[in-house]
């Protein structure tokens, strides 16, 4: 008979991710005003989890949880609505609100950059029908 292969023993501490904490999380995401929050932030999902952020990002990253890959996903595109919703109906400060979008992909660019020289002006004149004859009266004679 041939000999069983034991399996390994896992290193570290044994996961927390559970059933219970992948719905805790969609829970903080989809009502983030029970945790008295603004807008739900990764930070925040950690505390609500009681573990770390690269917690959340290990069980995001991956084939291991998919779903909860999708709920981390689902944080960011609630943060992204919010900021947007606030910040345009004035709600949200604005700078506060450019700086967290830029994490969104948002950026403000400026049309011309002070390194590049603007191109040269041209300017052509034209005309048309000249005046063959100018005359000038005075209305005193």
């Amino acid at each position: 008979m041939a000999a069983k292969k034991k399996k390994a023993n896992p290193v570290g501490r044994p996961t927390k991710y559970s059933k219970t904490m992948l719905n805790k999380a969609n829970h903080y995401v989809e009502n983030i005003e029970d945790y008295n929050q603004v807008i739900p932030s990764v930070a925040g999902l950690a505390i609500c989890l009681n573990v770390n952020r690269s917690t959340i990002y290990e069980w995001a990253d991956g084939d291991k949880h998919p779903e909860f890959s999708n709920t981390l996903s689902a944080l960011s595109d609630f943060q992204e609505m919010h900021l947007l919703n606030n910040g345009l109906n004035g709600t949200f400060n604005s700078t506060i609100t450019k700086l967290i979008l830029t994490n969104h992909g948002y950026s403000e660019k400026n049309e011309a950059q002070d390194d590049e020289p603007a191109p040269p002006l041209s300017i052509t004149f034209e005309v048309k029908d000249p005046v063959q004859e100018i005359s000038i009266t005075n209305a005193k004679t």
